[in-house]
């Protein structure tokens, strides 16, 4: 048994670290919000309009409630792939159940779950990379450097990030603890059942994050053949629940080989063009910040001896192909390119903690070290605020008040036409239907989404042929428009709503 006297310093000492990472996770979270409070992501405001249709109907909702007629979710995986029936309305059922459930109980607003969450789920990813790495080291200070680093995991609207309501942002802030729980349930079965239990939440939060795992897992597992024969029970459940999964995200039909061929098709993704704005691997200095990266790479030296802690390196090595395999080939596999490039980066970023401390453990003057050590986390922790002015608005803040209006005085069941852009924030805070949406976790259909923008860009004669044909109740306009079939009902900070005659 320990002194008392040192269970209280332990104790107080981890207090202390949680603490900070509760303040940095509110200030590198929460510091872009500071002068916009509403989401800043096409995705974040559908997953916000789902959960509020959820709370609204008490039930779990498989259909677009942007749009009249409430059609089913357009899924662009569906469309690249040729893939029909996935079931892909339940891929992330988990994780707006969980925003719609959070502002159920916490009696907040789902709109203002937009800033809580990604706050929330930011000192989820740092407190389980604390947790990761301790065990990794059997260390706190490169456990604590590791959780403040990856706080600084850039966010921007190529491939989302922490500071964003989205289901990805669940699947980082678990990867950490499922690491953590891989390598426990390989040494101790009670770890086994909270490991499937989490990978299954992850799976039905967000696929993508789960299904990662499995090359990770595999590459660990050929460096560590011994492990298999050791755990052969284990894999056999753990295959099971996979099986499971794997038929509730994608349910069997037809004959075997053509199930198989669905499923690889589900998981090809062919690449945009441009691809991204990521075309080398090289790119991940710049992306992850030129200091962290070099931190990394030296991370990576120094744990690719280490017994458990390979594995941090070996996650990299295994999905590194799959970026290669998009560059180089034209199709990602498993997952998006976006969300892959995302997770190495997590990892990269965990080991730049841990290469930060060997740097700090090699210099003799410990007050140098220490002040080394101090500066490159503040200058990490002061480059992510940056990358804000980077994410283009879904709606201006002028726009506030007259959606507003649109919703104490439009009728519930109106139907309001907009550019796509506005008719996020109209949907969400009005409550109205709209024509059309930008194409994100929903969409709408191209010949929609030209209609609204031909709208406001064409000519008296083409607005009046799209108002007939689209049949809204009101236009919302960021311009004055002059029309014998639109009366002005309402305009404020330039924007122009009008009601169709």
């Amino acid at each position: 048994m320990l002194p008392e006297r040192w269970v209280g310093i332990i104790t107080n000492r981890f207090l202390v670290i949680i603490s900070v990472l509760i303040i940095l996770s509110i200030y590198i979270t929460g510091t872009p919000h500071f002068n916009y409070n509403f989401p800043f992501h096409a995705d974040e405001w559908h997953n916000i309009r789902i959960s509020q249709e959820i709370l609204e109907e008490e039930k779990i909702i498989l259909y677009n409630p942007f749009l009249t007629g409430n059609p089913y979710y357009i899924n662009f995986n569906e469309e690249a792939h040729g893939v029909t029936n996935t079931n892909s309305a339940m891929w992330q059922i988990n994780y707006n159940l969980l925003v719609a459930l959070s502002s159920l109980f916490t009696r907040i607003p789902a709109l203002e779950m937009g800033i809580v969450l990604p706050t929330l789920f930011t000192f989820i990813m740092s407190f389980n990379t604390f947790i990761l790495v301790r065990y990794l080291t059997k260390n706190e200070l490169p456990a604590f450097m590791s959780a403040v680093f990856v706080m600084t995991l850039k966010s921007n609207v190529t491939f989302l990030g922490p500071w964003f309501l989205v289901a990805s942002s669940f699947g980082l802030a678990f990867l950490p603890l499922i690491l953590y729980l891989f390598l426990r349930s390989l040494v101790s079965g009670k770890y086994l059942p909270v490991l499937l239990f989490v990978f299954a939440a992850t799976t039905l939060a967000h696929p993508a994050s789960a299904i990662i795992f499995i090359p990770i897992f595999g590459l660990y597992l050929v460096f560590n053949p011994g492990i298999v024969r050791h755990n052969k029970n284990k894999f056999l459940i753990s295959s099971t629940v996979l099986l499971i999964l794997l038929l509730v995200i994608v349910p069997f039909e037809g004959s075997v080989i053509s199930y198989i061929i669905k499923i690889l098709k589900v998981l090809t993704f062919p690449r945009s063009d441009p691809i991204n704005g990521f075309v080398a691997v090289m790119q991940f200095p710049a992306y992850m910040g030129i200091i962290a990266f070099g931190l990394s790479i030296f991370g990576i030296f120094k744990t690719m001896t280490e017994n458990e802690a390979k594995i941090l390196p070996l996650s990299v090595d295994a999905l590194l192909p799959l970026i290669l395999a998009y560059i180089y080939l034209g199709y990602a596999f498993l997952a998006p390119y976006e969300r892959v490039v995302l997770y190495i980066s997590e990892i990269l970023i965990i080991l730049a903690g841990i290469g930060l401390y060997h740097i700090y453990r090699s210099i003799r003057n410990k007050r140098i070290a220490a002040a080394l050590v101090i500066i490159i986390l503040i200058l990490q922790i002061s480059s992510t605020p940056a990358y804000r002015n980077d994410i283009p608005l879904i709606m201006e803040p002028e726009e506030y008040e007259p959606i507003l209006w649109l919703r104490d005085n439009a009728p519930p069941d109106a139907v309001v036409l907009a550019a796509p852009g506005s008719s996020e924030a109209i949907g969400v805070i009005g409550g109205q239907k709209v024509i059309s949406i930008m194409r994100g976790r929903l969409g709408s259909s191209e010949e929609s989404i030209n209609k609204s923008l031909g709208f406001f860009r064409g000519n008296i004669e083409v607005k009046e042929e799209i108002l007939l044909e689209l049949k809204p109740d009101y236009v919302y306009s960021r311009e004055e428009i002059n029309l014998e079939s639109l009366k002005l009902v309402h305009s404020e900070n330039r924007i122009y709503i009008y009601e169709v005659r």
